[in-house]
């Protein structure tokens, strides 16, 4: 009788730990959708910025800078919307297969981690739990970086904007200031004579 209570109880604790399962998926999903809602913003910051990049007719060594933390910033972007759109979908795969090594890997992936290192996978809710929280800090400090160098460029621009425009050259600011001379019509050519020569005397 014993035997069997214990299995009915030991059943019971798997139904609750399975049924944690869909609401951590579900709470993973609502977090990939907010940071899928925050990188659209951050691509639509870096449009905004190229463009204004772009309408400015001088280029100094300070909007060099800013166009190369621009690159950078998108480079990066790149590889965190990748994240964003890949990495989700690995992990409800591998829920879905029960495989907590896999999520493991992920989670090693996202961090950096060494698998040597790193304890044995442990129930695939525990590597659930570890996955998506390695996933929301990789989004959110990749977030955090390139948000803070979109900044960096837009006080950069505004600087940039809102200083008077300056001669390009030395030469042509001369050229503005000089004095226009016109040539007289009736000026002689060099070569010719001033005056007609006198018809010769009888």
């Amino acid at each position: 009788m014993k035997h069997w209570v214990l299995l009915a109880m030991l059943a019971v604790a798997a139904c609750e730990k399975t049924s944690d399962l869909p609401a951590m998926q579900q709470e993973m999903t609502g977090m990939v959708k907010s940071y899928a809602a925050k990188f659209d913003e951050l691509e639509q910051r870096g449009s905004q910025l190229t463009q204004r990049i772009k309408s400015l007719p001088t280029e100094s060594a300070a909007l060099v800078d800013a166009n190369n933390t621009l690159a950078e910033a998108g480079n990066r972007f790149r590889e965190l919307h990748d994240v964003l759109g890949r990495v989700p979908n690995e992990i409800k795969a591998a829920v879905t297969a029960g495989k907590p090594d896999q999520l493991r890997q992920i989670s090693d992936g996202l961090l950096g981690s060494s698998a040597e290192k790193a304890p044995p996978p442990t129930e695939l809710e525990v590597e659930l739990g570890r996955t998506t929280d390695a996933l929301r800090r990789r989004l959110e400090d990749g977030f955090v970086e390139i948000n803070s160098a979109l900044d960096a460029v837009d006080s950069t621009l505004a600087l940039a904007e809102n200083r008077p425009a300056a001669p390009a050259t030395k030469s042509e600011a001369a050229k503005q200031d000089a004095p226009k001379t016109e040539t007289p019509a009736t000026a002689p050519t060099e070569g010719a004579s001033a005056a007609p020569a006198a018809p010769p005397a009888r």
